[in-house]
Order: structure tokens, then sequence, then C-alpha cells
């Protein structure tokens, strides 16, 4: 190869080098603006609905049922617990109306519905009825939970994609392992209280 073919070479080499590097310095733009934005609507707490499940007698559970049957008692809990995954392209789409997210870990399961949205549409009532559902679902699968629900500042993250923490997760916690004990859905007074100041002012 002559000396024009190893410089036309060199050169094809080299610009495909500058384009690589180029392209890589694009996407690392791209993934810091994707994190600065995601850190902008996920630095903020959000006024929310918390409840805090748990399986009754999970560690009786441990040294009594095998690791099979303690398996699918978790997946039903879960199964029953989780709401349906919808796909949303932008947050606002979130945020019109109410609608529940959830986290799962071992025998716990914590669902946040958040309820400052666009369309005002019960937020309190479609939780309180999915809790119904949930706890008829696990008694017929033959599990027992109990819960506690609290609303307050909770953050959820972007798209409700988390991580969940806040104040009114710590009184749902609180409410669950040390006001609920039996297999029973346990709600904070002040739940109640501004649920009732929601309705007398829409009133």
């Amino acid at each position: 190869m002559d000396d024009e073919k190893w410089a036309r070479a060199a050169e094809t080499i080299t610009a495909a080098m500058d384009k690589a590097v180029e392209q890589g310095r694009r996407r690392r733009a791209k993934a810091e603006r994707e994190k600065a934005r995601a850190r902008a609507n996920a630095t903020d707490y959000e006024p929310g609905i918390v409840t805090f499940i748990d399986v009754l007698g999970f560690r009786a559970m441990l040294s009594d049922r095998p690791a099979g049957e303690i398996h699918d008692i978790i997946l039903s809990l879960r199964e029953f617990t989780t709401p349906e995954v919808e796909n949303f392209r932008r947050m606002k789409e979130v945020r019109l109306s109410s609608r529940a997210f959830a986290e799962s870990v071992s025998d716990a399961v914590v669902r946040v519905r958040v309820f400052d949205t666009q369309h005002s549409d019960g937020a309190f009532f479609h939780e309180l009825l999915d809790l119904l559902h949930i706890q008829v679902q696990c008694i017929n699968h033959g599990v027992l939970i109990r819960a506690g629900l609290a609303i307050g500042s909770v953050h959820v993250g972007l798209n409700g994609s988390g991580p969940v923490f806040g104040p009114a997760m710590v009184r749902a916690y609180e409410i669950e392992s040390g006001e609920a004990i039996y297999p029973r859905i346990v709600v904070d007074d002040a739940a109640y209280e501004q649920f009732s100041f929601r309705r007398s002012s829409s009133q």
C-alpha cells in the first residue's frame, strides 16, 4: 500500500474515532440531562395516601412452612396488592388522576396513591375499596394481612419509579406494626380528619 492509501486509511480511522468519541459525548450529555430532569421532578415530597401491608405471622411461617409455600404466599400478596402497570410518556400524565404505585420487599408491600391531581376522583375512597378487595383476595388464598394507612408527605419519584419514603410512610408503618396487630387494616385518625375536611370544603 502506497503512502496515499495509508493516508486515506488513517484519515478514515481518525474520522471514525472522532465520530465515536462525539457520539459517546452526546450520549453522556443526554444521560446527564435526563438525570437532572429526574432529580428536578423528584426532589420534593407530595401529598399522598400510604398503606403499609404485611403478612401476619410471617416470622412463624419461616419456621413452620417450606420455602416453596412461603414463596407462593409472597407472590400472592404482591399479585393482589400491586396495581396494574400503566405506561406514561410524561410526568404530567401520571398526575391527571389518582393512581396507586407499589413497592414490595419480602412479605411487605407499600402502596402510595397520590391525590394532588388535576382531576379529583376520590382517591381516599378508591384506596379503601382496593384494600377491601386485597384483604378478601388474601383471605380466600389463606393469607392473613395487617396494614396501616396514613395520609401525608411522601416521595414516589419520577412516574412512580421510587424510591418510596417520607413521613407518611413512617406513620403507616407505625400503625401497621404497633396498632394493627390483628389481621385488619387500621386507618390513621388524621386521614379521616383530612378526608372529612376535603368533603366539607367541596360541598
